[in-house]
């Protein structure tokens, strides 16, 4: 409960922070909407997923889904209100988005004894070690289907990536360095801080 309660409050700060720099950087390099989104969301699912699971453990895996619930609801809510103009927060919308209900499911299977046939959790698994593999395949499907002639028009675009990259892992850093003492007290403290961090230097989300 208490590694769940530090993987929360430091979530909700990274994307604190991350929204107040990306609308300070709006007003300074005048981006778009996609653009501040650009910059606030990673991918946080298909990216980091696999890195904790090579990095720390499955076990670990947990502390990514706090941060996608996060990063879900503002996608969700705030996203949709800006992106869109939609004024009024529609809470079915968020409770009702896949991702979400996914984390929710593995929270239930974690919390309370549920055990999978081997055939089926084998095939889950096998899937789910797919992820990241699509995923980048996909980007680069996707990639090559870019007009360079459009990317050229599309002035901000590699300002973002170099923000998204190199500025705001640094300000996550910052960030959650002043909470190294609160996070010590645990003695998996510091496996929760580097989760959060991987989830913050990520490169944008494709969502």
């Amino acid at each position: 409960v208490e590694g769940i309660r530090l993987a929360f409050i430091g979530t909700v700060l990274i994307h604190a922070l991350f929204l107040l720099v990306s609308r300070l950087l709006q007003r300074m390099f005048h981006y778009s909407e996609v653009d501040v989104f650009s910059l606030t969301l990673t991918n946080a699912g298909n990216i980091l997923i696999p890195l904790v699971e090579g990095t720390l453990g499955g076990e670990y895996i947990f502390y990514t889904g706090i941060y996608m619930v996060v990063q879900n609801f503002i996608m969700w809510a705030y996203g949709i209100r800006c992106i869109s103009g939609e004024r009024k927060i529609q809470l079915r919308r968020i409770a009702a988005n896949p991702p979400l209900i996914a984390i929710v499911i593995g929270f239930l299977f974690m919390l309370f004894p549920l055990h999978l046939p081997a055939a089926v959790e084998d095939t889950v698994r096998s899937l789910g070690n797919c992820t990241a593999p699509v995923a980048m395949i996909l980007v680069g499907v996707l990639i090559t289907g870019i007009d360079r002639g459009k990317l050229r028009e599309m002035k901000n675009v590699w300002q973002v990536v170099l923000f998204r990259l190199l500025l705001y892992p640094v300000l996550a850093l910052f960030l959650l360095y002043p909470f190294k003492p609160m996070f010590s007290v645990h003695p998996d403290g510091w496996q929760y801080l580097f989760v959060l961090l991987l989830a913050a230097s990520g490169p944008s989300a494709s969502l």
